[in-house]
């Protein structure tokens, strides 16, 4: 959990700095680290859903966890992202200033999922044994 958490917070600051960055070297290289590096909790995250869960409810936590991810990534997101750069744009230059300050507004969604992760590691132990019916 703390490397997920790690690899998130990781994808959350290289986001942050492409998006505010007006250099395009630095904006390039940080969207070299970032896009790889979003999707890199996928298959960890599902390992640890499918030994958390008892076998008769892998699949719907797995549709559900996929649901909700990309629920959030293609319905919510890009209206939100919209709508934020439609209210920046009279108070900045160009469209581009306004997408670029309303992706910025977003980057903190990633550190609240990057503390997520630490605060499970907590406990991850104990739901292992949980899981597998081991009495701590």
């Amino acid at each position: 959990m703390w490397l997920l958490g790690a690899g998130i917070g990781v994808a959350t600051l290289a986001s942050g700095v492409a998006y505010y960055t007006h250099d395009l070297a630095l904006a390039k290289a940080m969207f070299w680290i970032f896009i790889p590096s979003i999707y890199f909790y996928i298959g960890p995250c599902f390992g640890l859903l499918n030994n958390l869960a008892q076998c008769r409810m892998r699949a719907m936590f797995c549709a559900m966890t996929l649901f909700l991810a990309n629920f959030g990534n293609l319905v919510i997101a890009p209206p939100l992202i919209g709508r934020l750069s439609d209210w920046f744009l009279p108070h900045v230059a160009s469209n581009a200033a306004s997408l670029r300050l309303a992706m910025l507004c977003l980057v903190p969604t990633g550190l609240w999922a990057t503390l997520h992760y630490f605060l499970s590691a907590r406990d991850l132990m104990k739901d292992q044994q949980r899981a597998i019916g081991v009495n701590a």
